[in-house]
């Protein structure tokens, strides 16, 4: 078998693998509603729907504190593609999907980025598998539609801009910059600013980066600033139609108000103990103590029946706390460590 054949068979295993316990949310029989998934995501959507339904556009929410921007909202990805499942599948699979969807895209990107990267066959199919079942990428999957479509769009953006600095001809800057403006521009749209802030800054170091250590670096340089612009506009064209109303609402918010001020950080402060507390999280979520059971139970906890059952499930999902930045920073295996025995090693995650 060649190594294409390997790898796609490998992908496919992935792509199973995942759907096989999200079953019942892929045939709509259960709906996530881990947080923000039921809270704001889920309602949100169905009053867009609704409100398409009558024939008007959903500019407001009127059901919300008198009346509040719905299209112009970042958070309720009304702009975003995977809106026209809507149109072709049932309410619970077409909200569902777009979660799972993106867990799949997170591990291609992944996994594109570190062949990009000149990691081989193996060890990039290792990278797309740890980003997208990262803690991270999982806890977005489960609660949060905008940042979870934001995050699986960051490797791609990564890997876009290293093919636009690496470019030697204007032709190939041009497909890269119009590859990097598209991931960029649907980024937007997927309604998390601050995931892609620091996508920005990724990728622009990658490039950057890659544009020191290339040979020529002179004659690099023009095609790849001329691809940038191109990449900038087309992100720009495509995020337009959330970035125009958004711009028009965004001074009525209380962000808008109050920006970054020290009254809008101000109710969250970070203080030195909650540096422990996040490196070591021993979170008691509805009564239960720290858990070291394995990721794979995270699909039965991530959603629950329309009935509304009263029990609480629980995911434990490892994370990298102690054992991890100890293997990192002295290099040697702790093969006896587990989650079980380091505190710092997984936490629990309660749906209500």
């Amino acid at each position: 078998m060649s190594g294409t054949a390997r790898e796609r068979l490998a992908a496919l295993a992935v792509v199973v693998l995942l759907a096989l316990p999200m079953l019942p949310e892929i045939l709509g029989a259960r709906r996530l509603v881990f947080r923000d998934a039921q809270v704001t995501h889920w309602p949100w959507r169905r009053i867009a729907v609704a409100s398409l339904a009558s024939g008007r556009v959903p500019f407001v929410n009127a059901s919300a504190s008198g009346g509040q921007p719905l299209l112009a909202n970042p958070n309720a990805v009304l702009l975003y593609p995977t809106f026209l499942l809507e149109r072709v599948a049932p309410p619970t699979v077409a909200f569902n999907l777009h979660y799972l969807l993106h867990v799949l895209w997170a591990f291609a990107g992944a996994r594109a980025l570190a062949r990009r990267l000149g990691l081989a066959r193996g060890p990039s199919f290792l990278a797309g598998v740890a980003f997208a079942f990262s803690g991270m990428v999982l806890s977005y999957a489960s609660a949060f539609m905008n940042s979870g479509a934001a995050a699986a769009w960051l490797p791609w953006c990564a890997a876009a801009a290293l093919d636009l600095a690496r470019a030697d001809s204007w032709r190939g800057a041009a497909r890269a910059g119009a590859a990097a403006g598209i991931a960029f521009g649907l980024q937007l749209l997927a309604g998390e600013p601050a995931i892609s802030l620091l996508t920005g800054a990724f990728a622009g170091a990658l490039a950057l980066a890659a544009l020191l250590l290339s040979g020529s670096r002179r004659r690099a340089v023009f095609p790849a600033v001329a691809g940038a612009a191109l990449g900038a506009a087309v992100a720009l064209a495509l995020a337009a139609p959330l970035l125009l109303p958004l711009r028009q609402v965004f001074p009525l918010t209380y962000r808008g108000q109050h920006q970054y001020s020290e009254r809008a950080f101000g109710a969250s402060a970070f203080t030195a103990e909650r540096a422990i507390e996040w490196r070591c999280a021993t979170s008691a979520a509805a009564g239960h103590g720290t858990g070291s059971s394995a990721a794979a139970r995270i699909p039965s906890a991530m959603a629950a029946t329309s009935s509304g059952s009263t029990r609480t499930p629980q995911a434990s999902v490892t994370y990298s706390g102690g054992p991890p930045t100890l293997v990192a920073t002295t290099g040697r295996p702790l093969a006896s460590a587990s989650s079980s025995a380091w505190p710092c090693g997984s936490t629990r995650l309660g749906w209500q």
